[in-house]
């Protein structure tokens, strides 16, 4: 049974219905999502202030800015999703 409509429609309307079953969100899914975004702003808090205390105590500033990314890269779990 053959669609008269042309291919590209029929193929737009295919892709839109799969990225609206994507889309959908589950209360857990919601609860990670909101999670992470507080881990992100902890850790990006954590990290500021590991800068500016190696700052203060007279460290360089590069070696300080390392350690910090650093700390921060490691305080994010490897498998918490993007938000």
């Amino acid at each position: 049974m053959w669609s008269r409509r042309p291919a590209t429609i029929r193929n737009r309307a295919h892709l839109q219905a799969h990225l609206e079953a994507h889309e959908l969100q589950t209360p857990l899914t919601r609860n990670i999502a909101t999670f992470s975004r507080i881990l992100l702003y902890a850790v990006l808090a954590l990290a500021a202030i590991a800068f500016v205390v190696g700052v203060l105590r007279g460290q360089p500033v590069v070696e300080t800015f390392t350690a910090a990314i650093a700390l921060a890269v490691a305080m994010i779990p490897e498998g918490c999703p993007p938000h």
